[in-house]
């Protein structure tokens, strides 16, 4: 299992110091543009962070490689958090959806990416080394 950037990580936190709040937008971490969004929902917080990967190719002398991503995706339906898929225009995308049972605070933000970031890492390399 490889090990997560942990540079990558420490610059998006401090990015973030103590006393400002997260807002809605983009971040990247290790080549991967995230963007993050979230709403309220009562006194609970909905937090999504999305990635568009790449597109799935199509010429002839890539089929190897679209079979090869298919699988990859097909696998990354079994993880908890990261859900993986294909749009309809044939771009891959990544995304994680969370409902926190409190007002989210940088620390719950930073805690539900990191949690989702771990799990689908590995599946992020394999597509980007297919890309």
């Amino acid at each position: 299992m490889q090990q997560i950037d942990l540079k990558a990580i420490d610059q998006f936190i401090e990015a973030f110091p103590p006393g400002i709040q997260l807002r809605d937008g983009m971040f990247e971490i290790e080549g991967v543009y995230f963007h993050f969004t979230r709403e309220a929902v009562g006194e609970d917080t909905a937090l999504c962070f999305t990635a568009t990967l790449g597109y799935l190719p199509f010429t002839i002398e890539s089929l190897s490689k679209r079979m090869e991503l298919q699988a990859i995706f097909l696998a990354a339906n079994l993880l908890e958090r990261a859900r993986f898929w294909i749009d309809t225009q044939q771009f891959l995308q990544v995304e994680y959806k969370v409902t926190t049972q409190q007002p989210a605070d940088n620390e719950e933000i930073l805690y539900q990416f990191l949690t989702f970031y771990q799990q689908a890492q590995p599946f992020l390399r394999l597509v980007g080394e297919r890309l």
